[in-house]
């Protein structure tokens, strides 16, 4: 109850409060102030805690704070705790009684000595105590005050705390959920009540738990499900429990074609008979390359088209789960097939065996023939053994179901599986120098391959040359390979020896740097001049790779730090180098080189 003095002490507040907003200048000492819990049931017994707070922007430190008690509620005085937090030079402090600490249906508190014990701006008193509530239903308010003196109150920022009493229970609603029967094995389930609440579901036979709306469910098995939830407001009343029941079915029905035409037919009409396996289910039907639109057993087709087409039913269960097509094909015949070659040999082939494979446009069977024999009946793949070279013709031709026959569709080609002859024409004399040149042909038009010293066989040309060539014995061979992939099983054969004295005396014409020779800068290639030679060829390799090729037509090249091979930059790096030297004859563009001059080596080393 408010008496006149408090109307006294709000008015001036106010007062103030105006003056103070008005004049935009001095603070005014203001608080706020909250509870919990928020609500309660009838007549229970409680622990609450009402927390008021300084703030920050207040000039002073409030020293005495009052709680006003809602009419109906008992507090019990021996509960009453009141504690401050420490901000500034106010440390931890638990408040007194303030004269009688229940007094006029309020809770009267206050510092506890000196100043440091005040509440300074920005601290918080909490006053936690137990009370018991009110029988009647509504909303109570714990009206709080703050105080720097005896009089002088602290503004109220916001509204006074509150606590419903409420001893109501809620009402579960349920709101989405799946329909009876369904066919979603991930359900989702919807509830809300009619005030704020916490919730608890449980799923067939097991335990309630907290939940929330919606609340999903995955995996569940097929059959009849039932859904519990309950819900247990702010102030602890539980509700009754709302359900819901339902029927989960993810199997499919399938379809069974009970009545079709025959496969290969000549009436342009079809009449189609179906069942499901499972009672209420309904039909779809497809003809050919339409769409899936509702049907009923039997389903008739009139005015068809001659040729191939296809019947497709699917069954739809009362949870809407949609069954597999059962489809049936059948043609309606009224001209003959046509067959297509779709497997052969190639035009040309060195095998004396032939694979073909063929198809209609229809269902047939095939009958064949080679080279202008009868025919005789055949399926795909055919193969034929021990054909002759020469041109040869595969045909075949199909026959439909009712005994149509189609024209041949037909294929020819060539065997050819005789290996070509290979000749070598010019080779070299043992002794006479450290390069060879060899010319070779075959008996019929194609492809070399060359190998040297029992290495592999790799593509060549004639004529083929091979420089430098060691001392020692050599052996060249050579087969052909004709267009059919046949190749030479005896390849030509050609050995020669390059003596080492022939060697030497070609080394000895490569006059600078000396073999080994050792060099810190690019070096100045030096060589015996070759009468009638118009240009040279020299070649550098280092670790067996080629880094450089060039052609002087002088005796001599200056190598340089670094230059550009094969669309690459080299550097003369430290290392060992062999060079080789080729006079050549005639025109530069002819490429025609003599006998190796000579090969030697210079070692690059470090600075």
């Amino acid at each position: 109850m408010f008496n006149r003095r408090h109307l006294t002490l709000i008015a001036a507040a106010a007062a103030c409060l105006f003056v103070a907003t008005a004049a935009s200048a001095d603070p005014i000492n203001a608080f706020s102030a909250t509870t919990a819990p928020s609500a309660v049931k009838p007549s229970s017994s409680t622990s609450f805690m009402v927390k008021l707070t300084n703030d920050p922007a207040s000039p002073d430190r409030a020293q005495r704070a009052k709680i006003g008690i809602p009419s109906g509620f008992s507090v019990a005085a021996a509960s009453v705790q009141a504690t401050t937090t420490a901000v500034g030079s106010c440390g931890v402090s638990t408040w007194v009684a303030d004269g009688e600490l229940i007094a006029a249906q309020k809770i009267n508190l206050k510092r506890p000595g000196t100043d440091a014990t005040s509440l300074c701006p920005g601290a918080t008193l909490t006053v936690a105590f137990t009370a018991t509530s009110g029988a009647a239903e509504g909303t109570y308010t714990w009206t709080s005050e703050l105080f720097r003196g005896a009089n002088d109150a602290y503004t109220l920022i916001g509204t006074q705390p509150a606590v419903v009493v409420d001893g109501t229970s809620p009402t579960v609603t349920l709101g989405a959920k799946p329909p009876n029967p369904s066919n979603n094995a991930s359900p989702s389930l919807g509830f809300s009540a009619g005030e704020p609440s916490t919730f608890e579901c449980r799923l067939d036979a097991g335990a309630f738990a907290p939940c929330t709306s919606p609340r999903g469910y995955t995996g569940l098995a097929d059959g009849g499900h039932t859904f519990r939830v309950k819900a247990t407001d702010n102030a602890g009343n539980a509700g009754s429990e709302a359900s819901y029941g339902w029927t989960i079915d993810t199997s499919a029905p399938t379809t069974t074609i009970t009545q079709k035409p025959a496969s290969s037919s000549s009436t342009s009409s079809a009449t189609f008979a179906f069942a499901a396996s499972e009672g209420g289910s309904s039909f779809a039907c497809r003809l050919d390359n339409g769409s899936f639109s509702s049907c009923a057993s039997p389903k008739t087709y009139t005015n068809l088209s001659d040729g191939p087409h296809a019947f497709a039913v699917r069954a739809t269960d009362a949870a809407g789960n949609t069954g597999p097509d059962v489809a049936y094909g059948w043609t309606i015949e009224t001209r003959s097939p046509t067959a297509a070659v779709t497997l052969a040999p190639a035009s040309l082939s060195n095998t004396r065996s032939a694979t073909f494979g063929f198809s209609a446009d229809e269902p047939a069977t095939f009958e064949c023939n080679l080279d202008q024999g009868a025919f005789e009946p055949c399926s795909s793949p055919a193969l034929y053994q021990g054909l002759g070279d020469g041109p040869h013709t595969f045909a075949v031709r199909p026959r439909d179901a009712v005994g149509n026959i189609g024209p041949p569709g037909s294929y020819s080609w060539r065997i050819d599986a005789t290996a070509p002859e290979t000749t070598i024409s010019s080779a070299p004399k043992s002794g006479t120098a450290t390069s060879a040149t060899f010319a070779f042909s075959a008996s019929e038009g194609g492809t070399f391959e060359c190998r040297l010293d029992g290495a592999p066989f790799a593509v060549c040309a004639s004529p083929q040359s091979y420089s430098p060539l060691r001392p020692g014995d050599h052996r060249f061979e050579v087969r052909a390979v004709d267009a059919a992939g046949n190749a030479d099983p005896t390849p030509a054969l050609h050995a020669w020896k390059v003596d080492v004295a022939v060697a030497k005396v070609a080394s000895r014409a490569l006059l600078s740097p000396t073999a080994g020779a050792r060099v810190t800068r690019p070096p100045l290639l030096v060589w015996r001049r070759v009468a009638r030679a118009r240009y040279y060829n020299v070649q550098i390799y280092r670790r067996g790779v080629k880094v450089f090729t060039g052609w002087p037509t002088r005796a001599r090249l200056q190598l340089k730090t670094r230059w550009k091979f094969q669309k690459k930059v080299r550097k003369l790096t430290p290392g060992t180098y062999r060079w080789y030297v080729w006079p050549g004859y005639g025109s530069p563009a002819t490429r025609r080189y003599g006998a190796l001059l000579g090969q030697s080596s210079f070692v690059v080393a470090k600075r």
